[in-house]
């Protein structure tokens, strides 16, 4: 026979095992425990835990209750509840009385496409609810990861019976959605769709369509041959036409960002399209925006990739006009044009430049100026590149090793490339 002392020793962890459960489920409130004396008693455990279940009360979903109308309360409460368990009172009553923002957040948490659309239909059946588009943009994205394109179709016209139109973030979805199901043609027409909108691509919606056309390895053309990308400086369905009037006034808009026009400028360049990343360069120089370094070296790389030598020694020109200091990849740029013509004279020119503007070459230096100049033979050259690499603490790469050791060969040096090499 145990003790009372050790009998309760014994069941101590017990019973705080069973009161830690308890407390974690939500809303749930213990009234009233078993006194002390009959918790420790000598009376079988099963009994005892039947008496303290007995003695839980679980309320019922009451919009006055603070627990129930808690936000962590009513997720968890959806969480352990099945969507078929719960009848539309009992949903109506969680979400009475919540914001709009504690609204997208529960639509938000939902991973099942079906509850997070009843939620969404309960939500809006409220006396008092005005269309969200967050609520919409959630439940798009929702159906669209879910693949179900019926559904989110259907959601869309909804949209726009409930009068609100598409903005950037909704077409960054729509896009996005598309381009996870591999359906990259489709994500792109929604970039033209918003033409009729006279809605100016914005940063996420740029960089999502940029996502779309990096994804579908190869860029897309609509109609008679006609760029997509011209759409970017257009501006996705129809607007109401009580709004058609108001909108049109206002004109086109801009990009406000440098890194929009980059990307842009980017685009058009490795589609082949020179002409329309010109006019891109020259709308943002209209437009008030800045460019910056990264939109000089894309416009230069873009001139110099086609040849265009002397609009991108321009531009180097205009760099120091507009006080945007050049850095090493401007200088990188220019060395590959050379490169790919052997000259090497004009390679190690602008190898010199990057010193002369306080900069450091690079990686991407090296294995420009060396496979050059081995061409050459510029022995010296060559060996005082060298040096510099070794004054960096950087590497050669195998390729330019390869370059240097059959220069070293060519020459009768049979040695240096050996002692080269080891």
């Amino acid at each position: 026979m145990h003790s009372a002392a050790a009998h309760r020793s014994l069941m101590e962890p017990i019973i705080g095992h069973l009161l830690h459960d308890i407390s974690f489920l939500p809303s749930i409130h213990v009234i009233s425990f078993l006194p002390i004396p009959l918790l420790f008693s000598r009376v079988s455990l099963g009994f005892k835990l039947h008496c303290l279940s007995s003695s839980i009360n679980i309320p019922t979903f009451d919009p006055k209750n603070h627990a129930c109308s808690d936000l962590s309360s009513i997720l968890r409460i959806l969480e352990l509840r099945k969507a078929e368990d719960l009848p539309d009172e009992t949903i109506d009553s969680l979400l009475t009385g919540l914001s709009p923002k504690d609204q997208t957040v529960i639509l938000n948490r939902q991973r099942d496409w079906q509850r997070s659309l009843r939620l969404f239909r309960r939500i809006k059946s409220a006396k008092d609810y005005s269309p969200n588009e967050i609520h919409y943009n959630v439940i798009l994205r929702t159906l669209g990861r879910a693949r179900r394109w019926d559904e989110l179709r259907l959601c869309w016209i909804e949209m726009e019976k409930d009068g609100l139109l598409p903005s950037n973030n909704t077409y960054a979805i729509l896009m996005d959605v598309y381009r996870r199901a591999g359906l990259f043609k489709e994500a792109l027409l929604w970039l033209k769709h918003m033409k009729s909108r006279r809605v100016f691509p914005d940063e996420v919606s740029i960089n999502t369509a940029v996502q779309v056309l990096k994804d579908s390895s190869n860029l897309i053309w609509i109609g008679s041959k006609h760029f997509l990308l011209t759409e970017l400086f257009k501006s996705g369905g129809r607007a109401p036409i009580s709004q058609i009037t108001s909108v049109y006034d206002v004109g086109p808009q801009t990009p406000r960002l440098a890194a929009t026009y980059n990307t842009l400028i980017d685009l058009y360049g490795k589609a082949g399209k020179l002409k329309d990343a010109s006019d891109a360069f020259s709308q943002m120089l209209r437009s008030g925006v800045m460019p910056d370094m990264l939109t000089f070296n894309t416009i230069i790389n873009i001139c110099c990739s086609h040849g265009r030598l002397v609009e991108a020694e321009s531009l180097l020109l205009k760099m120091e006009e507009r006080r945007v200091q050049p850095d090493t990849t401007t200088f990188n740029i220019f060395m590959t044009y050379y490169a790919s013509l052997d000259d090497a004279d004009n390679v190690l020119s602008y190898y010199s430049k990057i010193r002369e503007y306080g900069l450091q070459p690079d990686a991407a230096t090296f294995r420009i100026i060396l496979p050059s100049l081995c061409k050459k033979s510029m022995i010296l050259e060559v060996e005082a590149a060298i040096a510099e690499i070794l004054e960096f603490d950087s590497q050669i790469d195998e390729q330019s090793m390869l370059h240097v050791m059959m220069m070293y060969i060519n020459k009768g040096l049979r040695d240096k490339a050996s002692g080269f090499f080891f």
